[in-house]
Order: structure tokens, then C-alpha cells, then sequence
């Protein structure tokens, strides 16, 4: 069985994510909340490794915080999914090929369209 490369990237991504957004909660470089406009817009240097944005917090401390935000969001959005999609999958299959499962699963794609077509309705 080969491991495709997208995979191993991906997952390599997310946990190094992951692992800055637990060492945020330890340490970060830079308060985030303190504004120093002197320091505005400087380039990666070896005070500020990403940068500064405009004004004058550091992007690396500002991302490290951010990925706490992001990945509880993302617990969050898989909780709720989690939490009506299984119920729901497992009343569809006790009814297998019964009025139950047609009702469930004709609703379940209805709602995936129309979130679909709300997302790319530009008009």
C-alpha cells in the first residue's frame, strides 16, 4: 500500500499547527495585544522571525495565538457534525431500504445541496 505525498504533507502541516498552537499556550515570542508603531511593517529579522504588521505586532506571536482560535473552531465545527451525522447515519441504517432511510438520507443530500448553492450564489 503506498502513502500518497499530500497525505503525509497535510498531516505534517497539522501538526506542526497543532504543536505551535499548544506552545503558544506556554510561550509566545512577543505580547500580542501591545502595539508598538515604532516597530511597524519591519521585515523578518532576528527579533521579529516573521515580521511585523502594521501595527507593529509580531506575525509569529499573532499566528501562534491565531492557531488556538482556528483549531478550536475546528473541534467545535466536527463536535456539532459528529453529533447529528452519527445519530442520524445510524437511525437511516436500522431502517435499511425502509421509508426512514429514503426520508433521512433524500433530506441529509437536500441540505448539502442547498448549502452548496447558498455558498456560489453570487446573483
Amino acid at each position: 500500500m503506498k502513502v500518497q505525498r499530500s497525505l503525509i504533507l497535510g498531516g505534517a502541516i497539522s501538526l506542526f499547527f497543532l504543536a505551535l498552537a499548544t506552545l503558544s499556550l506556554l510561550w509566545v515570542p512577543h505580547e500580542v495585544t501591545s502595539l508598538a508603531i515604532a516597530n511597524r511593517l519591519q521585515g523578518p529579522s532576528a527579533t521579529y522571525l516573521l515580521g511585523t504588521d502594521q501595527f507593529g505586532r509580531d506575525v509569529l506571536s499573532l499566528l501562534m495565538v491565531g492557531a488556538q482560535t482556528s483549531i478550536a473552531v475546528a473541534v467545535a465545527a466536527i463536535g456539532i457534525g459528529a453529533s447529528i451525522g452519527v445519530p442520524l447515519g445510524l437511525l437511516a441504517a436500522a431502517q435499511h431500504g425502509r421509508f426512514g432511510d429514503e426520508l433521512i438520507m433524500r433530506d441529509c443530500a437536500h441540505a448539502v445541496w442547498c448549502l452548496f448553492a447558498n455558498r456560489f450564489d453570487y446573483g
